[in-house]
């Protein structure tokens, strides 16, 4: 614990000189987010595209000092990073057609499957094409889904903090110790950016950030294999931690194909713009969201130590939960 304690620590102190670091380098090559470019964005003022910067310097930073972390799937999980973190900053610079960030996101999935980190739902070899399948449409799908979320100010981040604490304690519960720290490294780089993202914010995420981030959760998520449930059962846990970037973008998804509107375009129809729509103000509506992520939380957390019928019924009825919500709040949708 007290190792656990120090790695936060040390880690909170470098990502505050890498934050400032990367506002620098961010203005330095004009990689700036300019308000009123699109019916999305919030902010009054350019703001850097920083958060992307900040997560890799404090990554790299970091290893330096653990080259013991550098086994074959993690250096796989660092590689996909990388991969990722490229075609973010790409897109943050040149605002990139769909079908470039989806090819960055699945070459950055198939590095992964590569380095050994892959879902292992169907132990046939012969059915070893579904388990890649699989991985690719998680992946994939995670890092759009953090992406989408990150719509206001702190949104995104406090539910990858919150999705990330969870994770932690299923690790710790696991004796995941190496999958331990790294998580540990991620919370003490997002707790600085939370500060620098609060409002008026000194950086953006960005699409490097944003999506580097949903690839770290959606590897954890796979490497995350506690020892006493089947992988069957142990994949509720992640799935419910992952419930609101899952559930926005399936609501976003079936509000757009309902609509016969391009599913990658920007738009207000994402959960954070229909709350504030139904009158919440701003920061209401973001602590609601970060509400919400925390209970899901704590329902994953239950699925690993309660008998399996009863993990079983928690899923169930979360994703029927979610479902009414979709169909709710598309009706309430404003026009």
């Amino acid at each position: 614990m007290l190792n656990i304690i120090s790695i936060f620590l040390i880690d909170f102190v470098i990502a505050a000189i890498a934050g400032f670091l990367a506002i620098r380098i961010a203005n330095h090559f004009h990689l700036i987010d300019q308000p009123d470019l699109s019916i999305h964005k919030h902010h009054s003022k350019p703001t850097p595209l920083a958060g992307g910067m900040a997560i890799l310097i404090t990554l790299v930073i970091t290893i330096i000092f653990h080259r013991d972390w550098l086994t074959n799937k993690f250096i796989g999980l660092f590689i996909a990073a990388l991969v990722i973190f490229i075609f973010g900053i790409w897109d943050d610079a040149a605002r990139l057609p769909f079908s470039i960030k989806l090819f960055g996101q699945v070459l950055a999935g198939i590095v992964l499957i590569t380095s050994g980190i892959s879902v292992h739902l169907f132990l046939y070899p012969q059915l070893e094409w579904l388990n890649i399948g699989i991985t690719l449409f998680w992946v994939v799908g995670i890092i759009n889904g953090c992406n989408f979320i990150d719509s206001y100010d702190n949104l995104s981040i406090g539910v990858i903090i919150t999705m990330l604490g969870s994770l932690l304690i299923g690790t710790y519960i696991a004796g995941q110790n190496d999958l331990l720290q790294l998580i540990t490294v991620l919370l003490g780089t997002l707790v600085v950016l939370y500060f620098f993202n609060t409002t008026p914010a000194m950086l953006f995420l960005g699409d490097s950030g944003s999506q580097l981030l949903g690839l770290f959760v959606a590897a954890i998520a796979i490497l995350f294999t506690p020892k006493i449930l089947p992988q069957t059962i142990s994949w509720f846990a992640p799935i419910i931690i992952a419930g609101i970037p899952i559930f926005d973008t399936s609501l976003v998804v079936f509000s757009r194909i309902r609509q016969k509107k391009h599913i990658y375009q920007a738009g207000l129809d994402h959960t954070w713009h229909r709350l504030v729509a139904l009158g919440l103000a701003e920061h209401q509506a973001v602590q609601l969201i970060h509400l919400f992520s925390i209970v899901l939380g704590c329902l994953a957390l239950l699925t690993l130590v309660t008998p399996r019928i009863f993990s079983i019924m928690i899923f169930a009825g979360t994703l029927l939960t979610g479902f009414i919500l979709i169909l709710y709040l598309e009706k309430r949708n404003p026009k």
